[in-house]
């Protein structure tokens, strides 16, 4: 898994990112076929939305500690 380096690339902490990747991983079919995946541009657009939402909060010094 690669949420070290993406985490380090974007500036956000390594459970935010984990966070968002779980949250949008796909299961397999029926519990039991195939591997768990994601959808990369969706994890990606995810990634974008949450360092908006942090930019914002930084600017009005709303920081929060968990990002």
């Amino acid at each position: 898994i690669q949420i070290n380096r993406i985490a380090a690339a974007r500036g956000m902490s390594v459970q935010k990112v984990e966070k968002l990747v779980l949250e949008r991983s796909i299961q397999p079919s029926f519990g039991i076929l195939g591997q768990t995946r994601v959808n990369v541009l969706e994890i990606n657009i995810a990634l974008d939305q949450a360092k908006k939402r942090f930019n914002k909060m930084e600017g009005r010094g709303e920081l929060s500690s968990s990002f």
